[in-house]
């Protein structure tokens, strides 16, 4: 049903003019949930809040379903519509959750989103085992039988041995670089910028981190037990 509509931007509401903003459309997505528990984000709406527009089909509709799963944590699970606006045709994705804080990630997968003549593409970039780390050295022919038969006890020592928690992980990092900063724990743990400052400050009014000195120049201290 075609609706004759003004939009308009609001705390649960969010406009995007195309799916090439996906990714800021994410971060939006995560911030209507931590702070409202349901959120509505809508492609195809100008910033003068007309519509432009998409050109939408059912592949449009599964992959950025399959998108905003892959990249939101806790997982969520939208619901996404066709929504004919003036006589445009938009997509509607509303959300709820309360499982808070949520965080959209930047690194999970590596994922790329293409907009070409109308169309959205995402592609999923699943490097496989051996190609995981950057800096492993190339693998000579008479030895690849060899290391894929090492590789899953080698995988699942090294995940035995992971934090299992995204606090956890920033404590870990914060351990070892106490003056590392907030953008450059977002790049190392593939958390939104915000995501690590919502960690952060729940970790300090836990007492589990102190802050010392000003925001440049200043360092971390990680609380244990025996300082407490």
């Amino acid at each position: 049903m075609d609706q004759v509509l003004t939009m308009t931007e609001t705390e649960t509401v969010e406009l995007k003019k195309s799916l090439a903003e996906l990714k800021q459309g994410l971060i939006s997505l995560a911030a209507m949930l931590n702070k409202h528990g349901q959120a509505e984000l809508w492609f195809g709406i100008a910033p003068n809040d007309k519509a432009v527009g998409l050109e939408i089909s059912e592949k449009t509709l599964r992959d950025v379903s399959q998108a905003i799963t892959a990249h939101m944590e806790p997982a969520i699970y939208p619901h996404i519509t066709q929504q004919c606006i003036d006589g445009k045709h938009c997509l509607q994705i509303k959300a709820e959750g309360w499982q808070q804080p949520y965080l959209a990630l930047e690194n999970a997968p590596s994922t790329s989103f293409d907009e070409i003549g109308g169309l959205f593409i995402t592609r999923f970039n699943r490097p496989s085992a051996l190609d995981a780390s950057q800096d492993a050295p190339a693998i000579r022919p008479e030895t690849s039988l060899k290391t894929t038969q090492e590789l899953p006890q080698a995988t699942q020592e090294t995940t035995q041995e992971l934090p299992r928690t995204t606090q956890e992980i920033l404590l870990q990092h914060l351990r070892s670089q106490p003056g590392i900063t907030t953008v450059e724990l977002a790049r190392v743990t593939g958390l939104s910028p915000d995501g690590v400052k919502y960690h952060l400050n729940q970790l300090k009014r836990t007492g589990k981190l102190r802050r010392h000195g000003p925001t440049k120049g200043g360092y971390w201290e990680v609380v244990t037990k025996a300082d407490e």
